[in-house]
């Protein structure tokens, strides 16, 4: 397969996301034009073919993927092969990449890979602060040399079988419960309302948040110039005491590609 460019699409509320994205399109060697879907207001009017390699990348929030990504992912009309890339914060895999499969499979994508990538924890930034690092990258490069290596020897349409973890029906994500508030340094700049995927932020009032839309993704918060935004309190706290308990920092990435006999590795060998 001759494959001539990159198309990478993201969802990256706090940047690492597209970090992880941007180094395994540039392991491909292709020249790459990039889609953040980040903003509510972004536009999928792009348009791929059968040279073009798409790397769909999103954030697991609570094992899936964001609604406005998947979302948009359905306004695609997807060709080609794809790869999935996404970042968790060292708690569990559960259910979104078999979630972006059968997203992407139906918008005519053909998977032939999927990665996962341990990052900073978006609601307890104390949990993973240094990752993804310099290693994490790395291998995230290393994973788009080997991905472009695979894809340019396949013949289109030919079958690739990997399982991805993940179990039917998906379970249910309802946010975290908490949302960010702004403190007295909020000068209502109305960035943060600009910026929110999902609107949670009324424009008129941008020192508020509808805690029935928002989705907990913290892109207020890392975007705010003034600091001002932050989730705090006591249901916070009891978050992030719950959250360490159960994330593991040194988790290894996981990477799927058809080479593969049986199920994940650490390594890309």
């Amino acid at each position: 397969m001759k494959l001539d460019k990159v198309q990478l699409i993201y969802f990256s509320a706090s940047g690492n996301t597209r970090r992880v994205a941007r180094q395994v399109a540039r392991g491909t060697g292709l020249p790459v034009q990039e889609w953040n879907l980040t903003s509510q207001r972004a536009k999928v009017d792009f348009q791929p073919d059968e040279q073009t390699l798409t790397i769909l990348a999103s954030p697991s929030f609570g094992g899936m993927a964001p609604k406005p990504f998947l979302e948009k992912l359905t306004q695609m009309q997807g060709k080609g092969p794809a790869i999935l890339v996404a970042t968790y914060g060292a708690k569990g895999i559960e259910d979104i990449l078999a979630e972006m499969m059968e997203a992407a499979s139906q918008q005519g994508y053909w998977v032939i890979g999927a990665a996962i990538f341990v990052a900073r924890y978006s609601l307890a930034p104390e949990i993973a602060p240094d990752r993804p690092n310099v290693e994490d990258l790395n291998q995230a490069e290393q994973f788009g040399v080997k991905m472009f290596e695979i894809a340019s020897k396949l013949r289109y349409g030919q079958q690739i079988r990997f399982v991805l973890p993940g179990s039917r029906p998906y379970h249910r994500y309802e946010g975290p419960g908490i949302s960010p508030r702004t403190n007295h340094a909020c000068v209502e700049c109305g960035r943060c309302a600009d910026a929110c995927p999902v609107g949670a932020i009324p424009e008129e009032h941008p020192n508020k948040t509808d805690a029935t839309k928002c989705i907990g993704c913290m892109r207020c918060v890392y975007i705010c110039p003034c600091k001002a935004r932050s989730i705090k309190g006591l249901k916070a706290w009891r978050l992030r005491h719950i959250l360490k308990r159960k994330c593991d920092a040194t988790r290894p990435n996981t990477f799927w590609v058809p080479y593969l006999e049986e199920g994940p590795s650490s390594g890309l060998g």
